[in-house]
């Protein structure tokens, strides 16, 4: 063999397992078929948000306490901001099972939380409109992650822990061989005890048509649309809607985006790929959620956008993750915490895969993520 794991994909998840891997000493290879971070893919976009207390369920706590203890260790390590806390609020109407969940997740696990009422909310964050039945979960630890910051650092490290990168390579197949596999890109070709399949959305390229269709891509946008008063302490939000309208979210704008704040209403209705992908964001997708979100929602929001960008999210039909090896080929692992949430994890579940190909055996469960849930 070659290396002992060829990491394929260094997005948020990929990064972190190569990372992970070479810290512990693992020879590994990353391989990337363009130049992370880039704006191609799942991770693109500035920033995403974290919070601690999880309404998904404990595994997903514990991840993301882990990888907020990851991503303090490597600003450490190079020193670079990675992580702001500036709290985080959970809106939604009172009877809310999503927020009532995620408050009992608080309450289990010591999460330190408030409950403030539509009147609290108000006084407190008069960005927000809310209405008189919405209450909301406010957590002080919850913030911003640097999206592509944290992948650029992760891959440093490793390089810096002498694991070796190809990037610009496509994989173009992955074959057996004896004890391992093949991985075959554009440009080379390696051989590995492990392949970790960390894509992303590029997943289908590597499935059979029986398992790629457990993951559904979605075409998303986010918008930064400038603030009346940037000298307003905004905190990060997510707001269910009592209404026809999909949920939104939104972030502060940092670095080069400050006086802005990140705008997204999720949309679970327009199917994609990275191939057919419309990346250009039409004026009436901004008119829409300028409309819908913005005038009735933030008023704190000048209504001007300043820019306006597409992803995607890949989604399982649970909307869990699926981390677990290739029911037809166990030295293949899918590495795929999708479904909208995955970056606040991704730092401890780089660790866990990390831990799991070196050991057998990782110290946060990873049972729940099997594809045994889909394919028996």
């Amino acid at each position: 063999m070659d290396c002992h794991t060829a990491v394929v994909g260094l997005g948020a998840v990929g990064s972190a397992v190569l990372y992970q891997l070479a810290r512990r000493g693992c020879d590994v290879v990353g391989i990337d078929q363009y130049s992370p971070p880039h704006g191609l893919g799942s991770s693109n976009g500035e920033s995403r948000i974290t919070r601690l207390a999880m309404a998904e369920g404990d595994p997903y706590v514990q991840l993301v306490r882990r990888s907020h203890a990851i991503w303090r260790e490597i600003e450490y390590q190079t020193s670079t901001s990675l992580l702001t806390a500036t709290g985080g609020l959970l809106i939604a109407p009172s009877q809310s099972d999503y927020l009532q969940r995620t408050v009992q997740a608080a309450r289990h696990k010591g999460i330190t939380h408030e409950i403030l009422t539509a009147s609290d909310i108000i006084k407190a964050f008069p960005q927000f409109n809310v209405e008189r039945k919405d209450i909301a979960y406010y957590e002080p630890e919850a913030g911003i992650l640097r999206a592509e910051r944290c992948i650029e650092s992760q891959i440093a490290l490793a390089q810096r822990l002498r694991a070796e990168i190809r990037l610009s390579q496509r994989v173009v197949e992955i074959s057996d061989v004896q004890g391992g596999a093949r991985i075959t890109t554009e440009r080379s070709s390696i051989t590995a005890k492990n392949v970790v399949l960390a894509v992303g959305p590029w997943l289908h390229d590597f499935l059979d048509p029986g398992l790629s269709r457990q993951f559904i891509i979605y075409r998303q946008v986010q918008f930064w649309f400038i603030v009346n008063d940037s000298s307003v302490q905004m905190p990060v939000f997510v707001w269910e809607l009592d209404d026809d309208r999909n949920g939104i979210y939104g972030l502060p704008g940092i670095d080069a985006s400050f006086g802005t704040v990140k705008v997204a209403s999720e949309q679970y209705e327009t199917l994609t790929s990275p191939d057919t992908i419309e990346r250009d964001v039409a004026p009436g997708e901004v008119d829409d959620i300028r409309e819908n979100v913005v005038e009735p929602l933030l008023p704190g929001l000048s209504g001007e956008c300043r820019r306006a960008v597409a992803c995607m999210y890949t989604m399982t039909p649970d909307s869990n993750f699926v981390i677990d090896r290739l029911p037809s080929n166990c030295r293949l692992l899918i590495a795929s915490p999708c479904s909208g949430h995955g970056f606040k994890h991704s730092a401890a579940v780089g660790e866990a895969i990390a831990e799991l190909l070196m050991t057998g055996t990782s110290a946060i469960d990873l049972a729940a993520f099997r594809l045994s849930r889909f394919v028996p």
